[in-house]
């Protein structure tokens, strides 16, 4: 089963969203705000029995923050 991701991207304000596939569930966040509700529902997911995971989009790469298997 494939993982269920929440993508953090950064805006050019400097803000947060929180994407799950392509679209945005959460914006206008600072950092640590959304990593914490991207957690929040990555682990809600998993709750449900399906795998996800949390991802930051970076300039030359993607950092994986949380894996909830």
């Amino acid at each position: 089963m494939n993982a269920v991701t929440f993508l953090l991207v950064e805006s050019p304000s400097g803000l947060w969203r929180v994407m799950r596939g392509g679209a945005t569930i959460l914006q206008g966040l600072k950092l640590g705000s959304a990593i914490k509700q991207a957690r929040q529902a990555a682990r809600e997911e998993h709750a449900l029995g399906r795998p996800a995971r949390v991802e930051m989009s970076c300039l030359e790469a993607t950092i994986e923050l949380a894996n909830y298997a």
